[in-house]
């Protein structure tokens, strides 16, 4: 573990960049600390990540300036320990930044990789393969009343060798309370189903389903399948239209089983569950 002696020389760091980063594009930044040095390697709306390195080892930083967010993922990664999730390692206070210390995934987003793989190379059985650590990590999830909420392509680390991934940022996760239903509307819209975009109370959990089912459809299109939505409402139509058209290729066992983890409607969609027990 990065000693909290590089504290000081990181609070310094991080006034210095805290605003030049932009979203998506942004040019690698390194600064030196003690026996090592601290490199910006990603950013979003309310966090930047940075690779700090030293005699000792690496480690990512995320560094967090919603405080709501940092604990949703610090109560989440509290409780989970899995191969396929991110791990965390500690937490403090730099700067104006609530700040967790993760374990250092050296991979490239599961996104990045579906734009980057040659059009029409993509292999149902690697798509399966990918798909299958997912299913079992958001099971372990649902098992200690975990909902992600956020599941989407970015969200994913991916090995370009082993294929081997991890699900990060648990910033909008949320607890399953006694009921199951929950009125947080939060996450990317286009992995979300009509439920949540609508701003019904929902079952969390299913809400995890539908994202996995149309994180799947990506991984075997090699595009999102509602990516032609330009605003909610056509979201909404192309969600309750479900004019999706499977390749050729894909096999009738997973034509299915996406169909039953976009079921439209909630009740009947397929638990993460059974999905596993389909998998197997």
């Amino acid at each position: 573990m990065i000693s909290t002696q590089y504290e000081t020389q990181l609070c310094r760091i991080f006034d210095e960049l805290g605003g030049y980063i932009t979203f998506e594009k942004f040019d690698l930044v390194t600064r030196q600390i003690d026996n090592g040095c601290v490199t910006l390697i990603g950013t979003g709306a309310t966090s930047h990540v940075f690779r700090v390195s030293d005699s000792v080892g690496t480690v990512a930083l995320k560094a967090i300036q919603d405080v709501d967010m940092f604990k949703r993922e610090l109560d989440a990664l509290r409780l989970l320990s899995h191969p396929h999730i991110i791990s965390l390692k500690g937490l403090s206070t730099i700067s104006q930044y609530h700040c967790l210390w993760l374990e250092h995934v050296p991979h490239e987003s599961l996104y990045e990789y579906i734009r980057t793989v040659p059009e029409g190379t993509t292999e149902e059985s690697e798509a399966m393969y990918i798909f299958c650590q997912l299913a079992c990590a958001v099971a372990y999830m649902h098992n200690r009343k975990i909902s992600h909420h956020d599941l989407n392509s970015r969200n994913i680390l991916i090995d370009d060798n082993t294929k081997r991934v991890k699900i990060i940022d648990f910033g909008l996760s949320v607890f399953v309370p006694d009921g199951g239903m929950v009125d947080h509307s939060y996450g990317t819209p286009i992995y979300l189903p009509l439920e949540v975009l609508e701003g019904q109370c929902h079952d969390p959990l299913a809400v995890d389903v539908w994202s996995l089912g149309i994180i799947l459809m990506e991984i075997l299109l090699q595009y999102h399948p509602f990516k032609m939505a330009k605003s909610m409402v056509d979201l909404a139509k192309l969600i309750i239209n479900r004019r999706i058209c499977y390749p050729r290729e894909i096999s009738r066992g997973t034509s299915n089983l996406i169909d039953l983890m976009l079921n439209i409607d909630p009740s009947k969609r397929i638990t993460i569950h059974k999905v596993l027990e389909i998998l197997m």
